[in-house]
């Protein structure tokens, strides 16, 4: 069962979220998904072109997600490449649309895989209020590199385990009272299983590595 709009991405303060899925084309459906693209074509949220495709998944309930999705893929004679962009914004569906829709995106091109489990490169970016969160290391921090010269430094990047959540590289910083931090990371997905806010909510423990939420 679907989780409720409490749970909803901008609840989770994800302001974006990407995943790229990469596999050899005998590993892959492509004249299925060929077949698949003809009968999207009926409508204008489509464009492609001889070894390529873009399309917006639109939001199908309104009450259970509150995103939709941007999906672009290419191929070569090897391989296949896809990109799945989460943007935490509903979009209405067209009448008569029938899919695919942002809430089953990662389900609909898992069925082109011939393995149902991939690895996923994720790019999260969460954004937060200094006013309700706080960093847990000093920044905004000051270095002088010489008797006339300061710096603030409002930012950092850090390497991390990657273990267990598949993150291993972060960007955080401080700018205008937003706290944003930026993750990158290997992530395995279930195609048929997949749950969007599942995945985010594992991320954002990552997160609290350095961000706390202030209270009182």
């Amino acid at each position: 069962m679907r989780r409720r709009r409490r749970e909803s991405l901008s609840r989770l303060n994800c302001s974006n979220l990407e995943y790229g899925l990469a596999v050899s084309l005998d590993k892959f459906d492509l004249d299925g998904l060929k077949r698949e693209i003809k009968r999207m074509d009926r409508s204008n949220r489509l464009v492609h072109g001889d070894k390529s495709i873009a399309a917006v998944a639109p939001t199908r309930d309104h009450s259970l997600a509150d995103y939709h999705v941007h999906f672009n893929c290419h191929w070569t004679k090897k391989e296949f490449h896809a990109s799945l962009e989460y943007i935490p914004e509903t979009e209405i569906r067209e009448r008569g649309d029938t899919g695919p829709f942002a809430e089953d995106i990662i389900a609909w091109i898992g069925k082109f895989f011939k393995n149902d489990k991939a690895t996923a490169h994720v790019t999260a970016i969460f954004v937060y209020s200094d006013r309700k969160r706080s960093m847990n290391f000093p920044v905004p921090m000051h270095l002088r590199f010489s008797l006339f010269r300061e710096v603030e430094v409002v930012g950092m990047v850090m390497r991390i385990p990657s273990r267990p959540e598949g993150v291993y590289e972060t960007f955080v910083t401080l700018n205008d009272h937003t706290i944003v931090v930026i993750l990158q990371g290997d992530r395995p997905m279930t195609f048929q299983t997949f749950n969007i806010y599942d995945d985010v909510t594992a991320l954002t423990e990552v997160t609290r590595m350095f961000v706390r939420e202030i209270r009182g």
